[in-house]
Order: structure tokens, then sequence, then C-alpha cells
């Protein structure tokens, strides 16, 4: 089985080169293709040289831990196309091993660095995020099954039923003599198998296998669930949205470097979600110079709360920036209580976009909501649904 996994990164122009149209895709054995089209600075494609290449992998974060690295010798060539191609995984070991990396203990990012002469003076540098995993790499920790397989003989605690033909009866009673049912009980009934608990339900799933189950929950503003802190719920109580428990940035911008008109107008409960998708998307064709900006670092964070991580954040909407603000009180104390921290009295960027140069924001001391340049730094504190 091949499992394929492809991106499109346009990457800042460091030097006379910068490549573009990066694609990567996954595979067994333990490797990935990589390509790259470089042009020069009037967008001619650069053919037939060599170009030095380095590419690490980074665990949790754009700037987390590095788990492998690896260059190539011999140096990749640019064909008659511009076109450089090569495995990851096949080069020269700077770090780690591309085998041991645990896929699933993600998120991940690749980083690539490229020196246009040939050398190792690497003047351009990308990261990003892998938005999945390459999974047939991640399949391969599964191929053995190693040691002893316990057994363990069964147990019988039960008392028998008096009867001596049980086969004709049809009917199995407990505690009566006279079942009406196929299994008839009187009285109370423990079950211990499974994964029992205060609030859950036994159900079944469509097989008719019973199971336990969490029952429906009503959450609250203030209420600490989900990773964050419950800000907005929906009419059936049953969904909607937290915030983080501290702020993720003391001061970022709001663009990733040139200014120009994303369309993330949305505003309401939910609607920052959209809004970062779509300033992420639209940077990528105005222009990105690598920093990190509001909307990136809300959508790469990973928060893990019980051993449950979530990692579907993204920056506030303008009106679910407001609800912060209405609720603060709430939210500031649920804060504290679970090692979080409370509410800045500045200004928070929002996701809704006021035209190309200006964002709103909202002041989390006075409540005001209005705009500014994209280029200024203000606070951060992401979102999610649930």
């Amino acid at each position: 089985m091949r499992i394929s996994i492809r991106y499109t990164i346009l990457m800042l122009c460091l030097s006379l080169y910068f490549p573009v149209l990066i694609n990567l895709t996954g595979q067994s054995p333990a490797k990935m293709s990589y390509q790259a089209v470089i042009r020069n600075s009037n967008n001619q494609l650069v053919i037939n040289k060599t170009i030095g290449i380095q590419v690490s992998i980074l665990q949790y974060s754009v700037e987390g831990e590095e788990v492998f690295k690896e260059t190539y010798n011999p140096l990749p060539q640019s064909n008659a196309n511009g076109l450089v191609t090569l495995e990851i995984g096949s080069g020269i070991s700077a770090n780690g091993s591309i085998d041991l990396i645990q896929w699933a203990d993600g998120p991940f990012f690749l980083k690539t660095e490229i020196d246009p002469d040939g050398a190792t003076d690497y003047s351009i540098t990308s990261v990003i995020q892998l938005l999945s995993v390459p999974y047939a790499l991640h399949a391969k920790t599964a191929e053995i099954l190693s040691g002893p397989l316990p057994e363990i003989d069964p147990t019988w605690n039960g008392e028998a039923n008096p009867e001596t033909d049980i086969h004709r009866l049809g009917n199995v009673g407990i505690g009566t003599a006279e079942p009406t049912q196929k299994l008839d009980v009187e009285g109370q009934i423990r079950l211990r198998g499974g994964n029992p608990g205060e609030g859950k339900m036994l159900t079944s799933d469509e097989s008719g296998n019973a199971r336990w189950e969490i029952g429906i929950r009503k959450y609250k503003i203030g209420d600490f669930a989900y990773g964050g802190i419950v800000i907005w719920v929906d009419e059936t109580g049953e969904h909607g949205i937290v915030c983080a428990k501290n702020d993720q940035s003391a001061g970022i911008r709001w663009y990733a470097g040139t200014t120009g008109s994303t369309q993330a107008k949305g505003d309401g409960p939910m609607a920052g979600k959209q809004n970062t998708a779509i300033i992420i998307a639209a940077h990528i064709a105005i222009g990105d110079d690598g920093s990190l900006y509001a909307a990136r670092l809300c959508n790469a964070l990973k928060i893990t709360d019980n051993n449950v991580s979530y990692g579907d954040w993204y920056l506030p909407s303008a009106e679910e920036m407001s609800l912060m603000y209405t609720h603060r009180y709430k939210i500031n104390e649920t804060a504290l209580a679970n090692g979080g921290t409370t509410f800045s009295p500045s200004y928070y960027w929002t996701s809704t976009e006021s035209y190309a140069a200006h964002a709103f924001y909202v002041s989390m001391g006075s409540g005001l909501v209005d705009t500014n340049n994209k280029a200024m730094t203000h606070l951060v504190r992401a979102v999610r649904a649930f």
C-alpha cells in the first residue's frame, strides 16, 4: 500500500534564488520524496545546477525539538526544468533517524534550508506543518508483535440454576421462578466489565455489543472542559467554544509581513475558525516573510489536558473576543484554578479583518472594539469549538 501526502509551500526570498512548489510524498520504506522548482529573482528557472539542501523534522511546533536532520552527498542537481528531486531519509544523517520518529506523537513540522550555490550557506529557510502524518511510515510500527501473549483462565463465581434441563426452559430467571423474558432478573445488577464510571450510561453499538459511555453533559460559561474555559454554549448546552487558559503571545503581528486584503470578514461565534484558515491561505499569495503571526500561531497551538491533546485552535473573531471580555471574571477565576493566567487589560487581536491594512482588536481593559494596523503587535488568546 502506498499513501501519498502533498504540500505546496511559498518560501521567503533571502537571496537571488528561491524555490517554489515544494511537493512531499510519504511512502514506505521510511522515505519521503521531495521536489522543488528553483527560480531566480527574475522568475527564471535555474537549470542544471548543484543545490545545497538540508532537511529537518521538528516536533510539536515551528521552533520545537529537532528529531531528525540530514544533508546530501552527492548534492542534488536541478534538471533542465529547474526541478530538484531527492528522498528524505536517504541522505547523511546529522541527527536522529527517520525510522525512529513516533508519527502519532505530533504535530510535526518540515524545515528546509537551501543554498542555491551548492554549499552549506543556507540562505533560504522555510518551516511548514505536516498536516497529514506519513501514515505508511507510522504503520510500520505495527508490523511486529513481540513477547509472549498472556493467558488468563476464567473464574466462574455464579450460582447454578436448580433446573436440570435448562435448554428446555426458553427463559432464564435469576431471583425468580417464573421468568417472562430470555433473561429475567429480580433485584440489582452489577456489571464490572468494560470501563464503568460515575455518570456513565450503558449503551450498545450497531452489533448489539454493550459499552459504557459518558452521559450527556450540559456546559455553562466558566466551566473547564476540552482543554480550555467555556466562553459560549449553544442552545443545547452540549456544544460551544472554549478559550485557552493562558495567552499565546504577549505581542505579535496580525499579518505575515505584507499588507493586503485577506477577506477574513467573518464575525460571530465560531466565525474565527474560517477566518483563521482564510488568513493563512491568503498570506501564501500576498506574501509571508516566514515569521509567526497571530493566525498561524493559534493554528499551530497544541494543548494537552488529562492526557487528551487538542490541536484545532484558532484566532477568535471580534465577537468571540468580546465574549471573553463579557465573561472575563469567570474565565479568570477558572484559569487561575487550573494553573492558567488572567487576561491583561490590553489589546487582543481578533481574526476579523477591517480592510487591507487594518484588523479589529478588543481591549480587555475597557471592552472597546476598534481597528489597528496589522503591523502592530497585540496579545493573542486562542479558542476552539467543541
